[in-house]
Order: C-alpha cells, then sequence, then structure tokens
C-alpha cells in the first residue's frame, strides 16, 4: 500500500509536459557568401552488378564498400542562389573495399570548385589540375544540383505549420518529374512517401525539426525497357533547420534498389540485374 501512494504522489506531483509547439518550416532559400560547414559522411554498400550481352556477361561486379570522410566546406561566390564557388579542406576520407583498408589522397588537400550545378568543376587551390580520381571524389560528393532541380530534401517539407506527430504524404508527381518525367511512369497503386514529425530540438538558438520519412518508387513503366521487379525503397530520417538560410543539415538514410530486367542502351538491348543496398548517415554541421 505504502508503494502504490508514493507512485500516486510522484505522479500527481510531477510537472506536466508542455504541449508540443505547432512549427513551420520556412522555404529553402538561396546560398549566402561566407556560409561555412563541416561535412562528415559514412556510407556501407553492398550488393552486386551483372550486365549480360545475351548469354555474355561483360559485367559481373560485387559491391562491398564502406566510405567515410570529413571536410570543411567554404561558399565564396554565388550565382543564381547557387553557390558557384567554393573552398574545401578535407581531414579526413577513408575507405574500406571487400575488407581492404585504404587511405583516400584527399586528407589536407586545399582544393577550390568552380561552377555551378552539374557543371562544376574542381581543381587545387592553386588552380592546378587534380588527378582523375580526386576529380571524381569531389565531383561525386561536392556537386550540387542545377538551377532548374529541386533540392531532394524539399520533398519531405510539409506544406504549414505542423507538431510532433503529425504525418503527412510526399507529392509522388513531383518527384516523378524530379527523376524526368519521359524516363519512366510511376506504379501509383505500389509506391508511396510519408513524412512525420518526429520532434523539435534546439541547436546553438535555432530550432530544427526531425523528420522520419518512408518512400516507395514502383516503376509501371520505364523507357526503352522491360522488367521483372524494379524498386526503390528509402527510410531514414532528417534534421533540418526551421529557417530556410541555414546550410545545415542531418541524415539518416537506408537505401535498396532492384532492378531486374532489360534495356536499351545507344540501340542494344543488355539485361540488367542490380540488388544493391546503401546504409549511412551525412551531417553538414558549422565549422568549428
Amino acid at each position: 500500500m505504502r508503494v502504490v501512494l508514493c507512485l500516486f504522489l510522484l505522479l500527481v506531483s510531477s510537472p506536466v509536459l508542455a504541449d508540443e509547439p505547432t512549427v513551420a518550416f520556412e522555404p529553402r532559400e538561396g546560398a549566402l557568401v561566407g556560409w561555412t560547414w563541416t561535412q562528415s559522411e559514412s556510407w556501407v554498400s553492398k550488393g552486386h552488378s551483372v550486365v549480360k550481352l545475351g548469354p555474355v556477361k561483360i559485367r559481373n561486379r560485387k559491391l562491398d564498400k564502406h566510405v567515410t570522410f570529413s571536410c570543411g566546406v567554404e561558399v565564396q561566390e554565388v550565382v543564381q542562389v547557387l553557390p558557384s564557388q567554393v573552398a574545401l579542406r578535407c581531414w579526413e576520407a577513408n575507405a574500406v573495399d571487400h575488407g581492404e583498408a585504404e587511405e583516400l589522397p584527399v586528407t589536407g588537400l586545399d582544393v577550390q570548385g568552380l561552377g555551378v550545378g552539374s557543371e562544376r568543376k574542381f581543381e587545387t587551390a592553386d588552380g592546378d589540375r587534380l588527378k582523375k580520381s580526386l576529380r571524381e571524389f569531389f565531383e561525386r560528393r561536392f556537386r550540387d544540383r542545377d538551377p532548374d532541380v529541386k533540392e531532394p530534401l524539399g520533398f519531405l517539407l510539409p506544406e504549414g505549420p505542423v507538431t510532433a506527430g503529425d504525418s503527412w504524404t510526399m507529392d509522388l508527381q513531383a518527384i516523378q518529374d524530379w527523376f524526368g518525367p519521359d524516363r519512366f511512369t510511376m506504379d501509383r497503386t505500389q509506391s508511396h512517401g510519408r513524412v512525420a514529425l518526429r520532434e523539435v530540438v534546439e541547436r546553438d538558438g535555432d530550432l530544427y525539426g526531425r523528420l522520419d520519412f518512408s518512400t516507395a518508387i514502383v516503376p509501371a513503366t520505364i523507357r526503352d525497357g522491360e522488367f521483372q521487379e524494379a524498386r526503390m525503397l528509402l527510410e531514414g530520417s532528417a534534421l533540418l533547420p526551421l529557417r530556410g538560410d541555414l546550410p545545415y543539415m542531418e541524415l539518416d538514410l537506408d537505401m535498396d534498389i532492384r532492378f531486374l530486367g532489360k534495356v536499351k542502351r545507344k540501340g542494344i538491348g543488355v539485361h540488367l540485374d542490380i540488388d544493391t543496398r546503401v546504409r549511412g548517415w551525412e551531417k553538414k554541421q558549422p565549422a568549428t
């Protein structure tokens, strides 16, 4: 009896939790000169990719790779609200490919990226040409979207104010248009996209919303091809600032891609068997 009374007194004397705040995400604004952040990523990729021309395998690649890196980024010039010149310096970059470790040769290298979106070129801070492997490293990770392309994380944002626990659907037509409306048609009976606001947190005086999302993209038809299986599944969470003028974010992502079918490349039909799983995270945090 005494235990019951103690529990009752504890409950009635505990402070009542405040109501969850209603918040709104501002529209994402363009980049600003002087933006700086530390960009860290860690990705594990596993799977296989088989390409056959008739009965002959012209590619049979196994994928088992873990890449991590941490680089500092500074926006130095902006064109059409997108960075047109960025300065980069990487402090750490490592890879483990099929169990063999290697340090990627970008550590301590000062690099500048010149141009907007997919046209951005990379060279040393002194203007010297980078080796091909170094250029490919920066091109894969530090090229931005083109001016007429929506930022992918923008598909997660709600259209109005929300409270923790609220959920909403993603615009599947907008996602298909983002991939390219002529590349495939989406099977709306199997495809879906849903987002929920898990919580609102404060970081360095600014509010952020943590969004949980689950997306399935299943085509009904594809251009110049046919398939037995085709899907892309994405699940994860994103921590995004409510302010639209901050570059910071955190992303945790699980992605599965499956394709089994036939496509035409330069008029030649090839059979593809692709099964890839990517797990990892990306963070853009204030530079220290």
